[in-house]
Parts: C-alpha cells; sequence; structure tokens
C-alpha cells in the first residue's frame, strides 16, 4: 500500500506543480507594459491626418530610431510605423486619412531592435469634425419632386480609399446609389425629406457622413434643399466591446463573434469546427484532469479495500485513455485529411 500511495503522491504532485505553471506562466511571459507618460491624437477623427504624439523623455533620443505599433480596427489592424526621434523625449507620427477606424488603439513605443518601451491607448471618437461633412452640394439647390437632382460630395478622400454613397428608403433600408464617385443623380418621386450617407467601404464599413435633402412639390413650392449634415460616431461593436481589444480583434480582423467563451469564428466552416476541437481538447483535457484527481482521492481513501484501488486505478488510466485517444483522433483526422487526402480547403483557416 505504501508504494500505491508514492505513486498516488507523485502524480498530484506532478499534476500540483503543472497548474502552478500553467497559472503563473502568463504573467511571466506576458510581461506587462509600462504605461507611456503622454500618448495623444489630434484631431481625432476618420476623415482627416492624424497626429499622434508619444512623450517618454527618458526613453526618446534624438536621430535614434522607433517602432510603433498602432492596433485596433483600422484598415491594417495591427501595423508598425518605423520613425526617427527629431527631438529628445517626444515623437511625432503622421496618420494619413481613413487610415483609422471608430474605437480605441493600443499604441505600443519599442525600439528599432525589439525592445519595449511604453504603452498608451488612444481613441478615435468621430467621423470627421463638423466642416468636413458641410462639404455637400446640391443643384438645383432648391429640388422638387420628379426632378433629377445632383448631389456632390467635395470631401478630401484619399485616392486608395473605397467608398459609397447610400440613400436611406422609406422602408428603413439603405440603397446603394454610387460606388467611387463623389457625384450622385437621383429623382425624387415625391416630395420630403431624403437621406444620403457616405460610408468607408475599404476595412470595415464606415459611415463618414450623411447629408438631409428637403424636396418640394414643384417649382413654385420647391423645397429647401440641403437641411443637416452630420457626422456619425455611434459604432455597435464599440460599445459592445468596451475597450476589449481582444473583442474588437474578434469582430475586426477575425470576422467573428464575441462571446463569454472567446472568440468564435464565423468566415466559414473549417474555421468553427477548428475552434470547435480546439475547445474540444481544451473541456476534455478539463474533463481528464478531474477524474485523475477524482481517482487519486479514491485510491488515497480506500483504506486498504482492493475493489476501491482497483475502481481508482481504472477511472485514471481511462482518464488517460480517453485524453490520448482525442489528441490520436484529430492528429489522424489531420494527417488523412490534408496530408493523404489533400481536401481543398480542410484544415484552412
Amino acid at each position: 500500500m505504501s508504494k500505491k500511495l508514492f505513486f498516488i503522491w507523485r502524480i498530484l504532485t506532478g499534476l500540483l506543480f503543472l497548474a502552478l505553471f500553467l497559472l503563473f506562466l502568463p504573467s511571466k511571459v506576458f510581461a506587462k507594459w509600462a504605461d507611456c507618460p503622454s500618448v495623444s491624437i489630434f484631431p481625432g477623427t476618420i476623415a482627416e491626418e492624424n497626429t499622434l504624439t508619444i512623450i517618454s523623455s527618458k526613453d526618446i533620443s534624438i536621430d535614434s530610431s522607433y517602432k510603433v505599433n498602432l492596433d485596433g480596427r483600422g484598415i491594417i489592424p495591427n501595423h508598425d510605423f518605423y520613425i526617427k526621434a527629431s527631438e529628445r523625449g517626444k515623437l511625432t507620427l503622421r496618420i494619413p486619412a481613413y487610415t483609422l477606424s471608430l474605437g480605441r488603439y493600443e499604441v505600443k513605443l519599442e525600439y528599432e531592435g525589439g525592445d519595449d518601451i511604453c504603452r498608451g491607448f488612444i481613441t478615435i471618437n468621430s467621423a470627421a469634425l463638423p466642416g468636413y461633412c458641410q462639404q455637400w452640394t446640391v443643384d438645383p439647390p432648391h429640388p422638387w419632386k420628379n426632378i433629377p437632382l445632383t448631389l456632390n460630395f467635395n470631401g478630401a478622400i484619399p485616392d486608395e480609399i473605397r467608398y459609397e454613397i447610400k440613400l436611406l428608403e422609406r422602408n428603413g433600408k439603405e440603397k446603394v446609389l454610387v460606388k467611387n464617385k463623389r457625384e450622385v443623380i437621383y429623382t425624387p418621386p415625391e416630395a420630403g425629406d431624403y437621406t444620403f450617407k457616405l460610408y468607408r467601404t475599404t476595412g470595415k464599413n464606415t459611415l463618414i457622413c450623411q447629408v438631409i435633402i428637403n424636396v418640394g412639390e414643384d417649382d413654385k413650392n420647391p423645397g429647401d434643399g440641403i437641411i443637416n449634415t452630420s457626422s456619425s460616431s455611434e459604432d455597435f461593436i464599440d460599445r459592445l466591446c468596451q475597450d476589449n481589444l481582444e473583442c474588437l480583434r474578434c469582430f475586426n480582423e477575425e470576422n467573428g463573434v464575441w462571446t463569454a467563451l472567446g472568440c468564435i469564428p464565423t468566415r466559414n466552416i473549417n474555421q468553427f469546427v477548428g475552434w470547435l476541437l480546439g475547445s474540444a481538447i481544451k473541456i476534455a483535457g478539463g474533463i481528464a484532469f478531474l477524474l485523475i484527481i477524482f481517482g487519486a482521492i479514491k485510491i488515497l481513501t480506500s483504506a486498504g479495500n482492493p475493489e476501491n484501488v482497483k475502481a481508482g486505478q481504472e477511472m485514471i488510466t481511462s482518464a488517460l485513455m480517453g485524453l490520448l485517444f482525442i489528441i490520436f483522433s484529430l492528429f489522424l483526422l489531420q494527417l488523412i485529411g490534408v496530408k493523404i487526402l489533400q481536401i481543398p480547403g480542410f484544415g484552412t483557416p
């Protein structure tokens, strides 16, 4: 019985050290970044060029090269900028218009060689400054129904940015009128207010500006024309994620759904099956761990009863065999499906 107790004690000790290792591993491997004294962005909009400023007096030297990592929800959600400091203690980085999206970004400052310095956070609060969205024109200035009107957006849009203009219809749906064109020719079928919206379609679809045009009955009772222009800063995903970068990355980069279990990929069936199998292994590992603990306790409390000792040993053996069976099955599935049969799309993310 003493040999059995020693064997069980070794299993429990090994499992305990494994659990402690897994528990404290993240804090050792993924060390926390130091906070930069100051990280700011101006004007903090999508449609204008933004100036990112990082201040760290003891870490930034003149003519030294640095890497700035911007992680969030832009066109390239995780992008590196390389910049040489022109003054001590301060870095200034210009980010082109339409590169960013609404939401929060993590900014990481590193030496060009890769050593970490500090990090901070910035927030893009609005799609555009008010003056930007006022650059709509309509001809005739006071339109009426059944007569074509010409709507133009005169704000600056970089050539590499894709965009479209939509009409908010009476049923609440949005209809695409033009793509990558600033001019819209539309014939309003009836008098009333019409809402036209400018969307950026490069990266994540983002509403930049909208304009409301009042249309009259006829030339004797024309409409008021442009009665309102505005930029939109409402973003459902931002409100849902509440500054959680993993949640933002799930929606933007992985096209998934953020849940209490983490990010569930929904882009295609292969990604979902991969996530399901990975989750199954984690759950199976947890269950096997609990069964091993329970079997060990049963042996320790058997009081020399051979049946209880045997039952505990069988429980531990079954748990380990079941876990190995699942892992081996996945290995065979990968080997046969990908390496041998070469099923198209099988096993690809």
